[in-house]
């Protein structure tokens, strides 16, 4: 792969995941999700492909991962550690962002109720 694709690849996942790292901190209070509702964490948390539990030797929440995309780039929402990571072919990006939705208590709150 030339230079100029891997700069254009890495500017691209770098996108991706501020884009998801500003829309998470400065979530739209208007949105409306698929029943004309406004937009939650748990329809956040439902629209996830995966979740990742982090669980502590007690079998307590640490705090989860949320999977948002896959199959190039693959990008993380990590709850725990307030960071958007995005790993994509030998590149990776992560950015930090503030729990405006309150994502965290959303998926405590699923693994309390399994």
């Amino acid at each position: 792969m030339s230079n100029d694709n891997r700069d254009k690849d890495h500017e691209l996942l770098k996108h991706h995941v501020e884009s998801i790292a500003h829309s998470l901190t400065y979530s739209d209070e208007e949105e409306l999700n698929k029943d004309g509702e406004p937009y939650t964490a748990m329809d956040y948390v439902s629209e996830a492909l995966d979740i990742e539990y982090y669980i502590g030797s007690d079998g307590e929440y640490r705090g989860a991962r949320l999977l948002v995309t896959f199959g190039g780039p693959n990008i993380w929402v990590d709850v725990k550690t307030n960071r958007v990571e995005g790993p994509c072919w030998g590149e990776s990006y992560s950015c930090t962002f503030y729990d405006s939705m309150d994502l965290n208590s959303t998926c405590r709150e699923l693994w309390e109720c399994r």
